[in-house]
């Protein structure tokens, strides 16, 4: 049994001869369909391509041989191997000259038939690897090499096929032909069956061998006087394409060397035809593939910028809410700060009530420095927190803030401060670094028990050749449990800590803190030996000592702007009595204002919007000072000093609850001289009129 189940056409009139066919067939495992005439084998070929044509010579009607030149000029039929049969002498060549593949009698012995169908079968098979790598077949010319000990007979041999167009080339050695065969591009060899040193059948090993690796399009014809059916099996195992028998006649030979040939060039050309058009179909797929991968790249760029364009838009809408929320939240708290500032100073009020007027003042603070740590976040978020680098004396910032949260007027846990350094130099953001310190020590207050100490150092250090300014805050209080540790500066991270005062908080102070300092190309951290164990912030900032014997440090307060948080009253204003215009479209800020301003001396005159401010500053003349919210109903207060100005020259203020520093510089580029930042305390103000 072989491995595979062959499928066999069996063209053939004579019922019994079909008979005796199909079953030696059949015996081999093989499938047989059988016709018994050319125009039903022709209908079944449309039908289903076997893997072998069994082709009767004599059919009723066409013959056999020309049933297979009509099988060659199809397309899809022309690679079909074919056996020819015939029960007559003298129709070989014409058979092979028709297209068939091999001419077999029908009288002779069915194991010989049985092996040149086998080997046919498995030539047939081994096409596609065999013609791998071939050229281009049209009209080229065929060379053939012939083997064989018998110079005349090779002689003779080159003489008739060269009539045929081929082109012979001889030696008479099977190990010089199968040299030669490695080394130059032949079409088929003839091997001579007996030749000394080694024989035939060894040649064809080796020749086949040589093919397989080397895929070789070669075809192998073996030459015998001795035909026999041991010699034929013994040939075709050894890889031979033909078994042939010697003899002056050689149109036998040429037949089936032509049939042979045939069989290749049909190959090679299916496979040229199959190589183009999966080239062209590979070519058309690339194509494709690169046009569709053009569209996508292009939908992607065009979805990139709308998606750019959806977040700019959206960026734009986030920072425009976040200024109108900051402006809406801090604009009630202005006239409550200023009343219960006004009320707590107040020596006519009874103790109680100034203490809870300053309750009060505390918690509108409170309220401001959680929008002021909303907006900062914001800022660190995006990206768009600015700073304005200059030399700043750190020793200087730590005092006032610690002056600051010693000026309310509750208990708290005692503050110690050693400065080992006097120079603290270092260029940076004064307004933010006091930011930082402020965060800092209301850190270790908060969660320091009053009878506690928080112990307040600055020295330096170096680290490689560079030298930092190190600050750091140590508490006695809550301290941090390990775990916390690593989340201690994450914005929202609000340690679990029961405070001994109910102080509030969003967790953002120490998340901005840290987000500043790196700015500063600074270190921020945190240690603590657990629970009630107290805990060390440690800032380290890099200095610049060059900068100390040169250039004047600025502090905070002179470099201060007016929306940061912890302003202090360090301007005390002089009581000189002014002309004032003040705009103002919320109701209760200015009501509380006017009302102050009134109790100082001054005279105010009031507006609610653009137009009134310029109708008041028509109908009122000598205006000194004009204090104008930046937001009204119909313009804004760039508007308003444009409108006034135009009438008589005014020293202005802005109020304003957007505090961002674009914010404040457009307000300073048009012509104001300060920009207020609401919630506004009273004394800021107070601080503005005594410039």
């Amino acid at each position: 049994m072989n491995e595979r189940s062959y499928h066999v056409m069996l063209v053939e009139d004579s019922t019994t001869q079909a008979i005796s066919l199909t079953a030696l067939l059949e015996q081999e495992g093989w499938r047989v369909t059988w016709v018994s005439s050319a125009e039903k084998a022709f209908s079944t070929l449309r039908e289903t391509l076997p893997d072998l044509i069994l082709l009767d010579y004599h059919l009723p009607g066409i013959r056999g041989d020309e049933v297979c030149r009509r099988i060659r000029m199809n397309v899809d039929t022309r690679s079909l191997p074919i056996v020819m049969l015939t029960s007559q002498e003298g129709q070989q060549v014409q058979g092979l000259d028709s297209g068939a593949d091999d001419f077999v009698a029908k009288s002779t012995n069915p194991e010989v038939l049985l092996l040149r169908l086998r080997t046919l079968l498995q030539k047939s098979g081994l096409n596609e690897r065999i013609i791998h790598g071939s050229e281009d077949s049209s009209f080229q010319d065929v060379h053939l090499l012939a083997i064989d000990d018998s110079a005349i007979f090779l002689d003779r041999l080159k003489h008739e096929l060269s009539k045929e167009g081929y082109k012979l080339e001889t030696c008479t050695d099977g190990e010089e032909g199968i040299k030669r065969l490695g080394e130059r591009k032949f079409d088929g060899v003839i091997i001579d069956l007996v030749m000394p040193r080694m024989d035939g059948f060894e040649v064809c090993k080796h020749v086949n061998a040589l093919r397989k690796s080397l895929h070789l399009p070669l075809i192998t014809i073996l030459l015998t006087g001795a035909d026999s059916t041991d010699n034929l099996s013994r040939a075709l195992e050894a890889g031979a394409d033909d078994f042939v028998g010697k003899s002056n006649d050689y149109s036998i030979l040429k037949g089936r060397i032509r049939a042979l040939l045939r069989r290749k060039f049909f190959a090679e050309e299916n496979n040229r035809i199959l190589q183009e058009f999966r080239q062209k179909e590979l070519e058309a797929l690339r194509e494709r593939a690169a046009k569709e991968a053009a569209e996508a790249r292009a939908e992607l760029v065009e979805e990139l910028k709308r998606s750019q364009e959806e977040l700019k838009r959206a960026s734009a809408a986030k920072d425009q809410f976040m200024a109108m929320l900051s402006h809406e939240l801090r604009t009630p708290l202005t006239p409550v700060m200023a009343v219960v500032e006004e009320r707590s100073q107040d020596a006519s009020l009874p103790e109680d009530v100034r203490r809870d007027f300053q309750m009060i003042r505390r918690n509108v603070q409170l309220e401001a420095h959680l929008i002021n740590d909303l907006l900062d976040l914001t800022r660190i978020t995006q990206d768009k927190m600015e700073f304005s680098f200059q030399p700043v004396d750190m020793a200087r910032i730590i005092r006032e803030v610690v002056e600051m949260c010693k000026t309310g007027d509750r208990e708290q846990p005692t503050i110690h401060i050693h400065t080992e350094i006097q120079d603290a130099c270092l260029m940076g953001d004064s307004v933010r670094l006091t930011q930082v310190v402020w965060n800092l020590l209301q850190n270790a207050i908060k969660f320091t028990p009053n009878h506690g100490s928080i112990e307040v150092s600055l020295k330096s250090e170096s680290r490689t050749g560079q030298p930092f300014m190190v600050l750091e805050v140590t508490d006695s209080g809550a301290g941090i449990e390990p775990e916390m540790l690593e989340r201690i500066f994450e914005a929202f991270q609000q340690e679990r800590r029961q405070p001994n005062r109910q102080h509030g908080g969003l967790g953002l102070g120490l998340a901005i803190s840290k987000a500043i300092v790196e700015r500063h190309h600074g270190r921020l951290s945190a240690t603590s030996a657990g629970a009630n164990q107290g805990s060390t912030f440690r800032l380290a900032l890099p200095m610049q000592l060059e900068l100390i014997p040169k250039i004047k440090p600025v502090d905070a307060a002179d470099g201060q702007s007016d929306d940061v948080s912890g302003a202090t009253e360090s301007h005390k204003p002089t009581r000189a009595q002014w002309r004032i215009l003040l705009v103002e479209d919320h109701e209760d800020t200015r009501d509380s204002l006017a009302r102050l301003l009134r109790r100082r001396g001054h005279e105010v005159h009031v507006a609610t919007s653009v137009a009134e401010a310029a109708a008041q500053a028509a109908e009122v003349t000598g205006l000194q000072i004009l204090i104008s919210d930046v937001g009204l109903p119909d313009g804004d207060g760039m508007d308003v000093l444009r409108e006034v100005m135009k009438i008589q020259k005014v020293h202005a203020i802005a109020l304003s609850g957007f505090g961002m520093k674009e914010d404040v510089q457009r307000s300073l580029d048009s012509g104001y001289l300060h920009h207020l930042t609401k919630p506004v305390q009273f004394t800021q103000l107070e601080a503005a009129l005594a410039h």
